[in-house]
C-alpha cells in the first residue's frame, strides 16, 4: 500500500457518507487505513516496517490513535469557531508512534559505527514520535480529497521528524569481535 492507495480507499469510502454510521466508524477506517500505508515503509536505515498492530503493543498503540481520532472529530463536530481537525488527528498519531517497535529485518548494510559489519538486530525502536504539523488549511468542501490531501500532507511532513535506534550485535576488528552497536535513525518513508 501506498499514500495514493491510502487515498483511494479514504476517499472511496468518504464519498458514500450515507453508509457511515458514526464518527467512531470513520476514526477506526482512517486509523486502519493509516497503518496499513505506515506497514508498506520503513526506516530510513535498514528500511524495517512497524510490526504488526497483532503485537500487543502495537495493537494497543492502534487503539489510542483510534480513540484519540474519534475525540478529535467529536470536538470539531461540536466545535462552533475556527477548528483545525487535521491538527487534532496529529495527537493520535503522535501517540501510535511513541516507542512503536519496528521490525528486526532487515539487518542494516551499513554497520554500527565501529564496527565491520553488522549481524543481527537486537531490537529496532521508536524514540521520538515525532512532530505533527497540519501544513493545508482546510476549507469547506463536499469532497473528501481536500480532507485526505492535508493528512498525508501533514503525515508525510511528520514521517521526516520520527526517529529511532537499532541495536545490533556486530563485528568489530581487529578479528571480528561481536559487540552491542547502535545505528541511530531519522525519518520513516511510506511509497508515495
Amino acid at each position: 500500500m501506498s499514500w495514493a492507495t491510502f487515498q483511494t480507499n479514504m476517499s472511496r469510502y468518504m464519498s458514500n457518507p450515507d453508509r457511515i454510521s458514526s464518527t467512531d466508524e470513520v476514526a477506526r477506517k482512517l486509523a486502519r487505513e493509516y497503518t496499513r500505508a505506515i506497514r508498506t515503509g520503513g526506516d530510513t536505515v535498514s528500511l524495517a516496517s512497524v510490526k504488526p498492530v497483532e503485537g500487543l503493543i502495537m495493537r494497543l498503540k492502534a487503539e489510542a490513535m483510534v480513540q484519540l481520532f474519534s475525540a478529535a472529530f467529536r470536538v470539531g463536530a461540536s466545535s462552533a469557531g475556527a477548528f483545525d481537525l487535521v491538527e487534532q488527528l496529529g495527537l493520535g498519531v503522535t501517540a501510535f508512534w511513541s516507542g512503536a517497535v519496528l521490525n528486526e529485518f532487515p539487518i542494516p548494510v551499513l554497520p554500527a559505527p565501529g564496527s565491520t559489519a553488522n549481524i543481527v538486530v537486537v531490537a529496532n525502536t521508536v524514540v521520538n514520535p515525532g512532530t505533527w504539523k497540519s501544513v493545508i488549511p482546510l476549507t469547506p468542501s463536499t469532497s473528501p480529497d481536500v480532507f485526505i490531501q492535508s493528512f498525508i500532507s501533514a503525515a508525510r511532513l511528520h514521517l521526516q521528524t520520527v526517529s529511532g535506534t537499532i541495536i545490533t550485535t556486530s563485528l568489530y576488528p581487529p578479528v571480528g569481535t561481536p559487540a552491542p552497536g547502535v545505528l541511530p535513525w531519522q525519518g520513516y518513508i511510506v511509497p508515495a
